[in-house]
């Protein structure tokens, strides 16, 4: 189903009784206001990237008003029209984050002198 998306259509969606409904926006077509039985919202795109399809969770639709969703939405078109998965992109600033805090100063410190304390049995 596709309308415009606005402040109050987002609000007063009722949630579906099983499933979840999605409601595409007129403005970015691949953009949609997803709604579950529990009554979360979201604000998912959906779109394709070199022949595959993929869908991208934007925000959080009770925490992110409509205007910043459609922001978000474009910039990810952007990339995806560009090449880049969303998906990937995401999962590779994860592992980068997840890299960068294993070789924290303190981290690295930590598991050295942990390692220590465990192989002397002296530990302070």
């Amino acid at each position: 189903m596709r309308k415009m998306l606005t402040a109050a259509l987002v609000g007063k969606t009722l949630p579906p009784v099983s499933g979840r409904i999605e409601i595409n926006d007129t403005i970015i077509p691949q953009l949609a206001l997803r709604v579950t039985p529990t009554g979360a919202r979201s604000y998912v795109l959906r779109t394709r990237v070199g022949g595959t399809q993929v869908r991208y969770t934007v925000g959080d639709a009770r925490g992110m008003e409509l205007k910043d969703a459609r922001e978000k939405a474009s910039e990810v078109l952007k990339k995806c029209r560009a090449g880049i998965n969303p998906q990937e992109d995401k999962r590779t600033l994860f592992l980068e984050a997840e890299r960068a805090e294993k070789l924290a100063i303190p981290t690295v410190v930590e598991d050295f002198f942990g390692s220590v304390c465990i192989e002397e049995q002296n530990c302070p």
